[in-house]
């Protein structure tokens, strides 16, 4: 790439290799556009991580991937906590074995250089963003102004009302002319240096949705999938759910914990949630993976598919209507639905952190 660059490998530990941990300045210099860095560490821990550029707004532009570091099998596991049963213990171990990163992510379609240089000019933050995508893959969703009213939260109420603003943009952005007022409040702004296209034109698009498939076999007694679910944002915080399907988190950034069984997680900047779903009694067909931004100045939500098929049954089909857990607002449907419980997820595991018998990674970035 053109640019000076670094990547950080978030919740690896760097054991006897500091240089690799990607953070310019402080571990390492820049690496210089033409050249090259290989970065080498040994993995002294299992689960769920991922890397990002370090460099100014490299992570915004894309520059991002998920690490899963399987454990040994001699690591002791959580998954009996969750059942007894062999069957159903043996189909968990299979599915947290081939794990599935899921990464969501908020994008813009302008280069993170050009919104710095907007920000600076305009003298207010630009948290409106294009879309919400999971493993790259998603599109731009333009709501009508009647749904945007009808989803607003009371918090998003407060803030117009502040600002003397009556709705949200086309965009389902809070207005920059209410950011200017209210939240720089005090601070010289000049909205004229921010483009239209920032917080109030929305132009849909149609691009691929990320689909993840799992198939029920013959002799299959039990069936379960295990999803590595990574918050690579560079500012939305969201809810994710999976409609009419619970979900045990049996594993938060890259650690075993007692599995918690719940039915929406929110999800920000470098959390990792491991989670598992158990299939073996749903009807096959086609459920959403939602997420949807809880920040107060944007509304944004986006969904994936969760394909279930059993082989003997033929192709998955439409289910009619599975239960919805979460709001486009990221608020849940009901007072029924089981969110994380913060508390209960310090409950680790009592199992050792690190990995038994260690490996070595070598990724290697050329700009």
């Amino acid at each position: 790439m053109p640019l000076n660059a670094t990547v950080h490998f978030h919740g690896i530990e760097m054991h006897l290799t500091p240089w690799s941990d990607g953070v310019p300045g402080v571990t390492q210099r820049h690496i210089q556009p033409g050249n090259s860095f290989n970065y080498k560490w040994t993995a002294t821990q299992y689960g769920s991580y991922w890397y990002h550029g370090h460099q100014s707004g490299q992570l915004d532009d894309g520059l991002y991937g998920a690490i899963i570091i399987r454990p040994g099998k001699d690591q002791p596991t959580p998954f009996s906590l969750i059942t007894t049963d062999k069957n159903a213990l043996k189909a968990i171990e299979r599915a947290a074995a081939g794990s599935q990163p899921l990464m969501v992510f908020d994008f813009r379609h302008m280069p993170s250089q050009d919104i710095a240089v907007i920000t600076k000019a305009a003298g207010i933050e630009l948290p409106c963003y294009d879309s919400l995508l999971f493993n790259g893959k998603g599109s731009v969703d333009c709501w009508s102004p009647e749904y945007i009213a009808f989803v607003l939260t009371s918090d998003q109420k407060t803030y117009l009302g502040l600002g003397n603003a009556t709705s949200f943009t086309a965009k389902g952005c809070l207005p920059g002319k209410v950011i200017a007022d209210v939240i720089a409040a005090g601070y010289p702004t000049n909205l004229s240096a921010v483009p239209s296209d920032i917080f109030d034109t929305c132009t849909p698009s149609n691009g691929t949705k990320e689909v993840i498939t799992v198939t029920k076999k013959p002799g299959d007694h039990e069936k379960w999938v295990a999803l590595d679910v990574i918050g690579t944002f560079g500012l939305v915080t969201v809810s994710f759910s999976i409609d009419g399907l619970s979900m045990y988190i049996y594993a938060v950034d890259g650690e075993y914990i007692k599995p918690q069984l719940v039915e929406a997680i929110t999800v920000t900047n470098g959390d990792r949630y491991s989670v598992l779903v158990r299939l073996t009694e749903a009807q096959p067909g086609d459920y959403p993976i939602r997420i949807a931004s809880v920040a107060t100045a944007q509304l944004l939500a986006a969904s994936a598919t969760l394909s279930y098929h059993v082989e003997t049954r033929g192709d998955a089909q439409n289910i009619p209507s599975p239960t919805r857990y979460i709001q486009d607002n990221g608020l849940p449907t009901s007072s029924s639905v089981t969110c994380r419980n913060e508390a209960a997820l310090m409950a680790a595991f009592n199992g050792p952190r690190w990995l038994i018998g260690a490996s070595t990674a070598t990724p290697s970035l050329h700009t």
